[in-house]
């Protein structure tokens, strides 16, 4: 292998245009008489028989006592259409690399797949040698699997060349033949993979033929390497006698296209599990670590782009869309439940209530006064008589204990009717709203937008830890993001060191216990309100979030599952699954389905507060009375 590289090293600059020129010249001189008569006698068969009708570009690889043959073979392609480059194998090596590096960069399976087709005579040169080489570029810039599921191989040995050993042979789609002639027919050895292991099959091939079968088998059984951690309702971890098992709908999609692309896979976890964080020398941690690294095939635990991850990741198609959200836990209780008879109403209502019932109420003594001033000395009721029972009248009419004495006066009637009126309203206003305070969810909402949730001094801050959230907030130019950031910087000066598992624990506990705002997908959210009651959701959505299976940069497996994920969804699998995975609403009341909930003593204290007040002014009262009788009786 190491010859065929030194050896590529002079040949590593070799153009296109190069080749052609070089093809051009070729045919144009010492074989063009040869080349001729050799035409008319194949007749549509020969390599173009054994060469699926589709192609369209093919590479013809040569060593140095296959050159004419190789000439022979392109001259003869190219007058059927054939786009044709001439390569020596030992610039094998330089120009797959350089190939396979432009091809995955232009992110175009199409055109991946149609320029992955090598003709290669050999008559000399081994053939394990050359496998050798591809696969070694192949594990080097093609991710083990640029060329071993989209390339095509038909080589052309001479009799004493061996075949490869299958064993040694991961090229998924290879044809090996030992004698080429001008006949239809060819003998040819075919590479089948079988649960068994590859072996090399003989097999007779007429033109037209499918020599590279395994194509309809994507992936030939390849195993994976899948990383997954808890997000859900789209990954859920498990794990058993010490494997890692993920559920989920991500899940479902990955068993879907494992089926389709035959391939099986095995799941595994970032050492730190973490998502990823981005090191000052340009590396990352986590699960974009391995994938920026080549240690892992693809993470279906969803992933959102940014321009930081867009350099190191490629993304399938884009299936998951959804808002990000703050969700909290009300304070139910705030501490003042004490004052919840008082406090339905606000202040200034009350105000306005006083100085409507002082302003009745003088109203009512002035009218009586000047009806008692006309009466006879023997009938007027004394001036404490008049304000205790116009002060009595003001007060049943709202405790709604009647009227105990009606106005002597024609304008005092008029307007004990009008009071009346109005402490009707009031009443049944109070008493309705209060009995809905009571017997009904009354959470306090602290805040309803991001710029209040920054002022609120009450509640911690954070975010979900790996979401693309965390870069936008961290490097936003809007004030709200700034000062969001900053009060979640707070947070986390002291959990620097935490993993992404270990955070995310800290951070479902903290939202459990009350006093904690956390920023995070809405699909996460349901599942923390599946799990516990008391959770709100802001009703300011903040941005929208796009998501999908991440790869590392220009993975061909990007390419080849993206449009089979789009045909899922397309078909409203994913819609399925969402159904089938979406978490369950916690039921916190389950034996009624009443959104009501019970009172508490707490909810009513104001009420018992009253009465306890009541009861020690009547005792004092009581005891007033008490004190004068007695002092009365002294003295007579």
């Amino acid at each position: 292998m190491a010859g065929g590289w030194d050896a590529g090293v002079q040949y590593k600059n070799v153009s296109a245009v190069t080749l052609y020129g070089c093809l051009f010249m070729t045919c144009a001189y010492t074989w063009e008489h040869d080349l001729s008569q050799n035409m008319s006698k194949l007749k549509g068969c020969s390599y173009h028989g054994l060469l699926p009708s589709d192609v369209k570009f093919v590479t013809v690889v040569f060593d140095n006592k296959s050159v004419q043959q190789a000439y022979e073979a392109s001259r003869y392609l190219s007058c059927h259409g054939v786009q044709v480059i001439l390569l020596d194998v030992a610039s094998l090596y330089a120009q797959l690399e350089g190939c396979i590096t432009q091809l995955l960069e232009g992110d175009n399976l199409e055109e991946l797949w149609n320029s992955l087709t090598f003709l290669v005579f050999l008559h000399e040169y081994p053939m394990e040698k050359v496998i050798q080489e591809i696969q070694y570029v192949d594990g080097q810039f093609g991710m083990n699997t640029t060329l071993s599921h989209l390339s095509r191989w038909l080589f052309v040995l001479s009799h004493h060349l061996s075949l490869a050993p299958s064993e040694s042979v991961n090229l998924g789609n290879i044809a090996v033949s030992h004698r080429y002639n001008t006949e239809c027919d060819q003998k040819v050895h075919i590479i089948k993979s079988t649960p068994r292991g590859r072996f090399w099959e003989k097999a007779l091939v007429k033109p037209g033929d499918d020599i590279f079968n395994n194509t309809k088998f994507d992936l030939n059984g390849k195993t994976i390497i899948v990383l997954a951690m808890e997000w859900g309702p789209f990954t859920k971890e498990s794990i058993h006698n010490g494997s890692i098992d993920i559920t989920g709908i991500c899940r479902d999609v990955l068993d879907v296209l494992a089926e389709q692309m035959n391939f099986r896979f095995r799941f595994e976890q970032p050492p730190d599990r973490s998502w990823g964080v981005l090191q000052a020398d340009g590396n990352w941690t986590g699960v974009v670590g391995m994938l920026q690294r080549g240690e892992a095939d693809l993470s279906i635990s969803p992933y959102s782009p940014n321009e930081a991850r867009l350099k190191v990741l490629s993304y399938s198609y884009l299936f998951n869309y959804e808002e990000s959200v703050v969700v909290f836990k009300t304070k139910l209780k705030s501490g003042l439940e004490w004052k919840l008879l008082n406090n339905f109403f606000k202040t200034d209502v009350y105000l306005c209530g006083l100085i409507i019932a002082v302003f009745v109420y003088l109203t009512f003594v002035v009218s009586e006064s000047a009806r008692i001033s006309s009466m006879e000395d023997k009938m007027k009721p004394t001036i404490w008589t008049t304000l205790t029972l116009m002060m009595l009248n003001c007060l049943a009419v709202p405790l709604r204990q009647g009227i105990p004495h009606l106005p002597r006066s024609t304008s005092g009637r008029l307007l004990l009717a009008f009071w009346c009126l109005y402490t009707m309203i009031m009443t049944y206003v109070y008493i309705g709203g209060l009995v809905a305070i009571l017997s009904t969810n009354n959470d306090e909402i602290p805040f309803k937008t991001l710029k209040e949730l920054a002022l609120n001094e009450e509640f911690e801050v954070d975010i979900e830890d790996g979401s693309v959230l965390e870069q936008i907030m961290k490097t936003s130019t809007n004030p709200e993001f700034q000062a969001i950031w900053k009060k979640i910087s707070l947070s986390q000066t002291a959990s620097t060191n935490e993993s992404s598992h270990q955070k995310w624990t800290r951070q479902r506990n903290k939202l459990y216990e009350g006093g904690f705002a956390l920023i995070s997908s809405r699909a996460s959210v349901d599942v923390f309100m599946s799990e516990h009651c008391g959770l709100r959701v802001m009703d300011e959505e903040i941005l929208p979030l796009f998501s999908s299976f991440v790869f590392p940069r220009h993975s061909p497996l990007a390419l080849m599952m993206s449009h089979r994920i789009q045909t899922l969804v397309d078909a409203g699998l994913l819609s399925l699954w969402n159904k089938k995975w979406a978490p369950k609403k916690k039921t916190c009341i389950p034996e009624t389905d009443s959104k009501t909930e019970p009172i508490t003593v707490v909810d009513l204290s104001s009420a018992f507060i009253a009465c306890l007040a009541g009861l020690g002014v009547s005792v004092m009262c009581l005891i007033i009375e008490t004190a004068v009788q007695k002092y009365d009786e002294r003295c007579h």
